[in-house]
């Protein structure tokens, strides 16, 4: 016999002697629901005591159990989102291109050719559809200035003084020169239908001259089109 059922079974003559029940009537006697919740509440006793003394109690234990399910689970979700979050970063950063010193510095000089197109082919003519479609593509080296500049600004070639000349659009200098007379350039010529000759040409212009000189910056750190 168990531990349990000893327990309980010393417990049911206990509980003869006490109500002086007579000697052919058992415990068993007492209603089935009565009896049975008495013996479970003996039970839970049992169980109870010890867990008491550990400084627990039953449903400190469950809560504590739901606590560790609910870490558990938020741990799970806490690193699966950081997998995806970084394997998303790896992919954007080996997507990026890296670009190298002199191949930015050519990219600048065939921007300067391309405005240069652009002013002899299509001001001249006041050919404004042509010149905005003409500097709507991608590709052109003129469209990429910042991530050119960025490159030559970050590489070791250039000294502090030549950085901090040529700047960038957070921090001003000839090259945010650049980029902003060029985006009022793109800007009247994107937004208006019939472009002011006067505002495209001076914007074209300003483009230019700034672009000269961020250039002309460049070969002073010895940056040369080989």
């Amino acid at each position: 016999m168990s531990t349990v059922n000893k327990f309980l079974d010393v417990e049911d003559r206990q509980t003869e002697q006490r109500h002086k029940l007579p000697t052919n009537c058992s415990v068993h006697s007492i209603p089935f629901m009565a009896h049975a919740f008495y013996k479970l509440s003996v039970l839970v006793a049992i169980i109870h005591g010890p867990l008491l003394a550990m400084g627990l109690s039953i449903p400190t234990m469950k809560s504590r159990q739901m606590q560790a399910s609910f870490d558990r689970r938020y741990l799970v979700q806490k690193l699966t989102w950081t997998s995806i979050l970084w394997s998303q970063t790896i992919e954007k950063a080996s997507a990026k291109v890296i670009i190298k010193p002199d191949a930015a510095f050519r990219s600048l000089v065939k921007s300067r050719e391309e405005l240069e197109y652009a002013s002899k082919n299509f001001l001249i003519n006041k050919d404004y559809d042509g010149m905005r479609d003409y500097l709507s593509d991608s590709s052109l080296s003129m469209n990429n200035y910042e991530d050119n500049a960025t490159a030559l600004l970050t590489s070791k070639q250039l000294d502090a003084e030549s950085k901090v000349a040529i700047g960038t659009i957070r921090r001003y200098g000839v090259g945010a020169d650049v980029i902003i007379s060029y985006g009022g350039l793109r800007a009247e010529l994107d937004t208006n239908e019939s472009p002011n000759y006067g505002s495209v040409s001076k914007s074209l212009q300003r483009t230019m001259d700034s672009l000269d000189e961020v250039i002309a910056i460049c070969r002073s750190n010895g940056f040369e089109v080989k």
